[in-house]
């Protein structure tokens, strides 16, 4: 019904990208609050809306209709639980079927292209590059220094499905049993559909991808990436298994100086995105994007002075970027990443630094180990970044902490000891 109130379901990183996409779905009626299952969320305002259990929701607002915005892995259990709460699927705005069964969540809603270089791979899933070692999961070559072959690359959407389909009737891959994200049994969307592209390279940023030109490490790259892109993306669209909400993330080097940029970026931002850039060069195509409400622009900082950021980044662009960085928080959102490197940007000035400038920014916040080096982090490191989580968690601002394994025990130990109250999103 058109004058229902709405309540969202799922108070998460995923919920926000998609809110303005959500909001227009909508269209008239009232939102009124969010649900969250997480107790140490209910109680507070998320976006602006109080978030409440589900049972207070019924109290409080009686009759409503619900848009499930909680992560694409979980939101298949949250539809069948407001099933089995009496809401029926008519009022579930983005419902689709789900059941039980045997699955894995990352291969039901992922897929990811990388440019290479000189070729172009396909990875069903999030493991491919890293663990992959059966022929299923491994990366698929649909390109080598030709013309992009759309024949091959519907094929390895078919071979995609086939790998569930293995899954599902308890014949996965040796890789697949050991893989956390494969579960025995537990709820999955009825018909598979792509809830998160990732498109991009193998090239590190620091100034040095395809676009700007480092020719040493990429001359073998003799195709233009961003037309292909565009190639694949409409095969994709085509053969409709994207959601209609499916998140991409374009990560392809560094936007902002290629030229064909503008045309990627309108086709794209009509979906939930996320660039990643360094912010070096200002583009106004991105600043377009950012204003539409369904795009957020994620920069790897790495530094609060500028000494260091010349240091780290191997051009003196602190500045500059900074400067970019102000005018596009006008637009819309922010994700700042710091990036620790032991012994490089791990000192006061520079925590502290980075600290006032997303605050100045309103920027979300997303920190991060460097998993390529091999010293551990200081105690005194450990403190200070548990008190820029606690800061910018207290404030809604944490998009993400990605640590290994024994910093992240002494994180969450650390915020505990602190007062940080509920512990935040801490991965491996």
């Amino acid at each position: 019904m058109a004058d229902r109130k709405v309540v969202f379901y799922g108070a998460g990183e995923n919920a926000e990208i998609k809110h303005n996409f959500t909001l227009k779905r909508i269209g008239a009626r009232e939102p009124v609050a969010f649900c969250d299952r997480d107790p140490r969320k209910q109680g507070r305002h998320f976006l602006g809306l109080p978030v409440v259990s589900f049972a207070d929701a019924k109290t409080q607002f009686g009759n409503f209709d619900v848009y499930v915005t909680a992560n694409e892995k979980y939101a298949p259990g949250i539809i069948d639980y407001l099933l089995k709460n009496d809401l029926r699927p008519e009022n579930i705005i983005n419902y689709e079927p789900v059941g039980e069964r045997k699955g894995c969540a990352s291969l039901d809603s992922d897929m990811t292209l990388i440019f290479s270089g000189d070729h172009l791979e396909f990875y069903h899933c999030c493991i491919g590059g890293k663990l992959a070692t059966f022929s299923e999961a491994s990366p698929k070559t649909i390109l080598n220094n030709t013309d992009f072959n759309g024949d091959i690359f519907s094929k390895v959407l078919c071979e995609k499905y086939k790998l569930q389909q293995d899954i599902e009737q308890s014949h996965p891959p040796q890789t697949c049993i050991k893989c956390w994200w494969h579960k025995q049994i537990e709820y999955h969307y009825t018909q598979s559909k792509l809830r998160k592209i990732g498109m991009g390279g193998f090239a590190p940023c620091n100034f040095s991808c395809y676009n700007c030109g480092n020719v040493m490490q990429w001359e073998k790259c003799t195709y233009n990436a961003w037309d292909i892109l565009l190639d694949c993306f409409e095969i994709i669209e085509d053969s409709g298994v994207m959601a209609d909400d499916c998140l991409v993330t374009l990560s392809l080097g560094e936007h902002t100086v290629a030229k064909e940029h503008d045309a990627v970026l309108k086709r794209l931002c009509k979906y939930p995105l996320i660039i990643y850039s360094n912010a070096y060069v200002w583009s106004e195509p991105t600043a377009e994007a950012l204003a539409g409400g369904n795009t957020w622009l994620r920069v790897s900082v790495d530094a609060g002075t500028r000494a260091t950021f010349a240091k780290i980044k191997g051009v003196d662009g602190y500045d500059r970027v900074c400067e970019n960085l102000e005018h596009y928080a006008k637009h819309g959102t922010l994700v700042l990443k710091y990036i620790l490197f032991s012994g490089q940007n791990d000192d006061d000035a520079d925590l502290y630094g980075f600290m006032e400038l997303a605050e100045k920014l309103g920027a979300k916040v997303n920190l991060s180990q460097d998993y390529g080096g091999d010293c551990g982090l200081s105690k005194k490191t450990l403190e200070k970044i548990s008190e820029i989580i606690i800061h910018f968690q207290d404030k809604g601002k944490l998009y993400g902490v990605e640590f290994r394994a024994s910093e992240r025990e002494h994180l969450k130990s650390l915020i505990k000891k602190m007062g940080g109250g509920s512990s935040p999103k801490i991965d491996l």
